[in-house]
């Protein structure tokens, strides 16, 4: 045992020798705080996370996808660049958490460049930001109260697909704003933070909630097309174009693999369980229900023993779902 833990700790001494561009310290003598590129990251379940700026002169900052070339880095905590005088932020497409608070009260923060198209966004993370004039908003799926609160100089927002729900309060206090692009995935968005504004132009699909959005607010809509190659059999104009685009960009359905979508079809029970499950995050059951004719290979087994589980279904009887 003591030669199997020398070895250990003779292999983990290589591999810090082998990291020149980290400078490790240890933090109430258990956890090690790892400092990179003016941040000072922590590890967890394999993967790097920015803690804090430490070189206060840092104004354009760059977070780097890979922590020392031993893992990826993937999120930002609570709170790690509040306050701070950054004037502009890159972040990789790795990144796919920023906690809450992470930049709020950077007064200087004028750009936020998002590599990649998903990121969920703590509660309050780019609140008075008042330098902010324009925001991409990656997959978030919700934003949550004072996401961008008191952003006073924000005027133009486009959000990913993917994003479902705009919270009240999410943007309270963006005097400024201009334009809002809302994808079809966007399910609910409250009107309270935007009365009193004129002259905005939301852009979104014909018949989605953008065109109501604007409709009841009394703003400009500017209906995009529909995108072309979603699916060979689905066009604008539809009824069911609009929740097809939904079902797509939200993961709910993924369509047949010769790229059709067949609207025509009957929907299957399996299928059902199948869309209803996805929707809800794909979660694991924590009981088995043996159906007799559910096969443990099937690709809606797991999404059939949660809705058991929950009262979704409850079979057909005999056994059988």
């Amino acid at each position: 045992m003591k030669r199997k833990l020398l070895s250990l700790l003779l292999v983990l001494a290589m591999v810090f020798t082998l990291l020149p561009t980290a400078a490790f310290a240890a933090e109430g003598g258990v956890i090690p705080v790892l400092v990179q590129d003016g941040m000072k990251f922590r590890m967890e379940n394999g993967g790097a996370y920015v803690v804090e700026l430490t070189d206060k002169t840092l104004t354009d900052i760059t977070i780097p996808s890979q922590f020392a070339d031993v893992c990826n880095v993937v999120g930002i905590d609570e709170g790690a660049f509040k306050g701070t005088n950054i004037t502009s932020v890159t972040i990789p497409e790795t990144v796919t958490e920023i906690g809450q608070e992470a930049f709020m009260n950077c007064k200087k923060l004028s750009a936020v460049n998002f590599e990649g198209a998903d990121a969920y966004l703590g509660e309050r993370a780019f609140k008075n930001c008042t330098s902010l004039t324009e925001m991409y908003v990656p997959a978030s799926g919700i934003l949550y109260d004072g996401t961008f609160a008191g952003c006073t100089s924000l005027a133009g927002v486009a959000l990913e697909y993917g994003n479902m729900y705009v919270e009240e309060g999410a943007f309270t206090g963006c005097t400024s704003l201009e334009y809002i692009y809302l994808p079809a995935s966007i399910e609910q968005i409250y009107t309270k933070d935007f009365k009193g504004l004129k002259d905005v132009e939301v852009a979104g699909l014909k018949d989605s909630v953008a065109e109501r959005f604007a409709t009841k607010m009394g703003f400009k809509f500017e209906a995009e097309e529909y995108p072309d190659g979603l699916f060979t059999d689905v066009a604008g104009g539809r009824f069911y174009s609009v929740p097809v685009l939904w079902a797509a960009s939200t993961g709910v359905t993924e369509g047949y693999q010769d790229g059709s979508f067949r609207p025509d079809m009957v929907c299957k029970r399996w299928q059902m369980v199948l869309f209803i499950w996805r929707f809800f995050g794909e979660p694991e059951a924590t009981t088995t229900t043996d159906f007799k004719d559910v096969s443990k290979n099937a690709i809606y087994y797991k999404a059939v023993q949660w809705a058991a589980e929950n009262g979704i279904t409850t079979g057909t009887g005999n056994g059988n779902f």
